[in-house]
């Protein structure tokens, strides 16, 4: 008591099993052993696991909107891709994602799954991106435009289509390889810092930095090259 409350079911699962691992080191009240010991024992006599994988997953058909988005548990949203508005789609539905397909089967963009009592909408970024990237004419129409700085959207309106198509596959390799979230921190930064508009292989180098190291992480040292000083700059005379 209370009740608890998340609005992320795996890393709240995760959190309790850390919590509860205090117990191993806790005498059993019955039978005096370990908990750990007991489970460690109950553990090798479990059966193994099934040979193939069994996903837990509810499947729907659901009629996308508008936009291309379809509405799971009455009022959360999903996107997909522009080009599915109006269109039947499968959805499967698990504990902790939601797939979205298209009636062939195919991957069009995948969601954590959302489980409050307010409704939400939730964005699939970089498979609109894949898509986009393919398609660029669903650019206009597709929510992820709204979501992406001023700037960034006007150059992308002004390309023709064979421009658009290579900064949106740019973008994509960006978020595919650093993350939507490293990608943006990219474009903001060298927005700010230049004055014309930042090309996107820039933003590729700079959200690897980002996601791997961060902007403020001092350059690593680099191997110790002094055995060449020593050789080359007046103490070679083994050379």
């Amino acid at each position: 008591m209370p009740v608890p409350k998340t609005d992320d079911l795996a890393s709240y699962n995760a959190a309790l099993l850390k919590r509860c691992s205090y117990q191993d080191a806790q005498a059993h009240y019955a039978k005096g052993a370990l908990q750990g010991v007991l489970f460690e024992a109950d553990f090798k006599a479990m059966h193994g696991l099934p040979g193939k994988p069994f996903d837990a997953v509810r499947w729907e058909w659901v009629r996308a909107d508008g936009y291309g988005h379809v509405t799971i548990d009455g009022n959360h949203v999903y996107s997909s891709v522009p080009e599915a508005a109006r269109e039947r789609l499968i959805v499967g539905i698990g504990a902790h994602k939601v797939a979205v397909l298209d009636a062939a089967g195919r991957a069009l963009a995948e969601h954590k799954r959302v489980f409050s009592k307010e409704r939400s909408e939730s964005i699939d970024a970089i498979g609109q991106l894949r898509l986009l990237a393919g398609r660029p004419r669903g650019w206009c129409n597709s929510r992820l435009r709204t979501q992406m700085p001023g700037s960034v959207a006007a150059r992308l309106d002004a390309l023709d289509a064979e421009g658009l198509r290579r900064d949106l596959r740019l973008l994509y390799d960006s978020c595919e390889r650093s993350g939507l979230a490293a990608t943006l921190d990219a474009l903001d930064v060298l927005a700010r810092e230049h004055a014309d508009f930042p090309d996107f292989f820039q933003v590729g180098v700079l959200a690897a930095r980002i996601a791997d190291l961060g902007l403020d992480t001092a350059p690593l040292g680099g191997a110790d090259l002094g055995c060449y000083d020593e050789l080359f700059l007046g103490g070679g005379t083994d050379a």
